[in-house]
């Protein structure tokens, strides 16, 4: 989150600076010009150059896309990371993320309304009948509990300083570069969100073993394999599925920004070769 924060704030004072630039620029071209007309106090764009910052990237954030130009894509870790960059479309991505994890940071408030109990009272049954709460199994279960509370805590804070400093990206060379270096972020929100669901369950596992039957353990604990296995293969079938298409699609693309590419260098200095890197740079 500090790193978030950070990095927005570097964004607002680079725009401020150049805007700054672009004022002083004006102003000495009006003077020399000998104008007076000052009546408007709207900053004028010029040509001036600020150290420190691209104006080309204004209008074409290419960052999103980067590594398809120079031919150097290849398939990473994260999932987010690659989707990002294959779709190259600044707010569509933008949106994207912003719905995924606002889904994650809901549910985990979810997830806080329902371990916050058992932090303030330990459950009682069959394992702690003398009240002690000294049995290892209760033990190991407010350790999961807490666990769980503190993964979706973490969730929470973090989903909400991820969705404020992006709204806070100042145009949409800056909003690909933020998703160029913090998409990823929203693979590790996602794992720790199904390690929290994960910690529930085994509690739930350790109540059922402490207060019921061995046969209805048995059956309680059945049931809980076969539900782990109906979502479990799904989820990973899709996962394997979409890693593949992603790989595909950008495969696909680096193929057809290279073909482009080496067509425009073979025209260079002519209206097709032009016409051309205009292609490049739609693809």
């Amino acid at each position: 989150v500090c790193e978030l924060v950070v990095y927005t704030k570097l964004c607002v004072k680079q725009k401020l600076f150049m805007e700054q630039g672009d004022a002083s620029a004006s102003q000495t071209q009006n003077k020399s010009a000998g104008l007076v007309g000052r009546r408007s106090n709207k900053v004028q764009p010029s040509s001036v150059s600020v150290p420190g910052f691209d104006d080309s990237e204004l209008d074409r954030p290419k960052r999103l896309r980067s590594k398809f130009y120079d031919g150097t894509w290849r398939p990473g870790l994260s999932l987010v990371t690659d989707s990002v960059a294959v779709n190259g479309d600044v707010e569509e991505v933008k949106e994207r993320i912003k719905s995924t994890i606002t889904t994650v940071g809901i549910v985990s408030a979810l997830i806080v309304t329902m371990t916050f109990p058992y932090i303030i009272a330990t459950p009682e049954g069959k394992c702690d009948e003398d009240g002690d709460a000294t049995h290892p199994i209760l033990q190991a279960f407010v350790i999961l509990n807490y666990g769980s509370f503190a993964l979706s805590m973490g969730i929470i804070a973090m989903v909400t300083g991820y969705l404020v400093q992006l709204d806070l990206c100042c145009n949409a060379a800056h909003t690909a570069d933020f998703l160029d270096r913090f998409a990823w972020y929203v693979d590790p929100i996602s794992y720790a969100f199904v390690l929290g669901l994960f910690c529930i369950i085994v509690e739930a596992m350790m109540l059922t073993w402490c207060n019921n039957e061995r046969n209805v353990v048995t059956g309680a604990y059945v049931v809980a394999a076969v539900v782990l296995v109906v979502t479990g293969v799904p989820y990973l079938s899709i996962l394997v599925w979409n890693r593949t298409e992603v790989t595909k699609h950008g495969n696909q693309l680096m193929e057809q920004v290279q073909e482009r590419s080496r067509h425009a260098s073979q025209h260079t200095g002519t209206k097709q070769g032009a016409a051309l890197e205009d292609g490049v740079e739609a693809t």
